[in-house]
């Protein structure tokens, strides 16, 4: 009985020693920002008639500031609700959509990997409610008159009116607003 117990103990020995023990590293370091695998309906398509887009990603994904990140143009008198569900982003529209426009949802910098925080650089979602998506854009740089610095988080405002006092009686057709090195660049605008 003595000899069974001694066997099995210098096989749990040989067992346990030939385990190499170093520490778990979890693999390599995450660098990739999250993919856009599907959306629907599908980004960039014409005659949308939807009040409820779903965009599916390769991981998991969180939002990070998207009430300072999120732009939509044209505006929205009720903004869109923007919620995670794993891999997938899903946007309510709470707004009726006017007749034959282009829309543009950028979220900027606010999608990103809930491992790593690394973020999906200007993602933008665009359909249109008409037949085509428009195509014009805009863009340009802001510097301080001054000292000729780039200004970063400036608002950018297009208005379909070419009054003076435009800006205090409508909402603006298109926003965009400056990068760290003074650019801004406006999409998907109408003729």
């Amino acid at each position: 009985m003595n000899f069974k117990y001694f066997i099995l103990l210098l096989i749990s020995a040989i067992i346990t020693s030939c385990a190499q023990q170093v520490p778990l590293t979890g693999g390599e370091k995450d660098e990739e920002a999250p993919k856009e695998l599907e959306s629907f309906p599908k980004n960039g398509s014409s005659n949308f008639n939807s009040d409820e887009i779903e965009i599916e990603f390769n991981e998991f994904i969180k939002t990070q500031n998207l009430n300072s990140q999120l732009i939509v143009s044209p505006l929205m008198e009720t903004p869109p609700e923007v919620m995670v569900k794993n891999k997938k982003l899903i946007i309510k529209l709470k707004d009726t959509l006017s007749a034959n426009t282009t829309y543009s949802l950028n979220f900027g910098n606010a999608i990103m990997d809930i491992t790593e925080n690394n973020p999906f650089p200007n993602y933008k979602y665009v359909f249109s409610t008409g037949d085509y998506v428009d195509s014009l854009s805009f863009s340009g740089t802001i510097i301080n008159a001054k000292d000729l610095t780039p200004q970063e988080k400036i608002y950018v405002l297009l208005y379909n009116q070419f009054e003076d006092s435009v800006p205090l009686k409508e909402k603006p057709r298109y926003i965009a607003i400056s990068d760290k090195d003074g650019n801004f660049n406006i999409t998907n605008i109408a003729a």
